[in-house]
C-alpha cells in the first residue's frame, strides 16, 4: 500500500514538472511574440462569405443523419463594447434563413449563441458556433443546436468591401 502510494506521488510530481516546463515554454513565446502573432489581434468585425455543411436532421432530436447539405450565405458580425453581434442571411436549399447571435472572442476563437429571427412552426431553436481564425481572411467553424448530436462545418471569407 505505502509503495502504491509512493508510485503516484512520483508520477503526480512528474507530471507536474511537465506542465511547468510547458507553461514556461509558452510564457517565453509570448514575451517575444513568437506564439501570439497577429492572429490573437485580429479583427472579428466586418462581413463575411459563408459556405457551409449541415447535416440533415430534424433540430432538436437526436436522429442519426445520412448526408449532409450545403449552404451559403452572408454573415456580419458588429462589435459591442464586450461582445460581438452575429447575423447570417443564409440561402439553403429549403429556404433563405436569418439567424442571429451574440458572441465572445477568447483568443483568437469567436464563439457565439445564435437562433432563428423568425419564429419556425416548431418553436424557438438555438445553436452554437465557434470560429476559429485560419489566415487573416479565413475563418472556420464548428455548430451544432442545442439537443442535437451533430456537428456542422462552415468556412467565412472575409469580404473586402471598400475594394468591391
Amino acid at each position: 500500500m505505502q509503495e502504491n502510494r509512493l508510485e503516484m506521488d512520483a508520477r503526480v510530481s512528474e507530471e507536474i514538472k511537465k506542465r511547468t516546463e510547458i507553461k514556461e515554454k509558452y510564457a517565453k513565446l509570448l514575451a517575444e511574440k513568437q506564439f501570439a502573432g497577429e492572429v490573437s489581434n485580429f479583427i472579428f468585425e466586418g462581413s463575411y462569405s459563408v459556405s457551409g455543411r449541415s447535416p440533415r436532421v430534424a433540430y432538436g432530436t437526436r436522429e442519426v443523419f445520412t448526408r449532409y447539405t450545403t449552404y451559403f450565405g452572408v454573415l456580419e458580425i458588429t462589435k459591442t463594447a464586450n461582445t460581438y453581434d452575429l447575423k447570417w442571411s443564409i440561402n439553403s436549399s429549403q429556404k433563405p434563413q436569418i439567424h442571429v447571435g451574440t458572441g465572445i472572442k477568447v483568443g483568437n476563437i469567436l464563439s457565439a449563441v445564435f437562433t432563428e429571427s423568425n419564429d419556425s412552426p416548431k418553436g424557438k431553436w438555438y445553436g452554437i458556433v465557434s470560429y476559429e481564425v485560419v489566415n487573416d481572411e479565413i475563418l472556420r467553424g464548428v455548430w451544432t443546436g442545442i439537443g442535437d448530436d451533430v456537428k456542422a462545418y462552415e468556412e467565412l471569407r472575409k469580404l473586402n468591401l471598400a475594394s468591391a
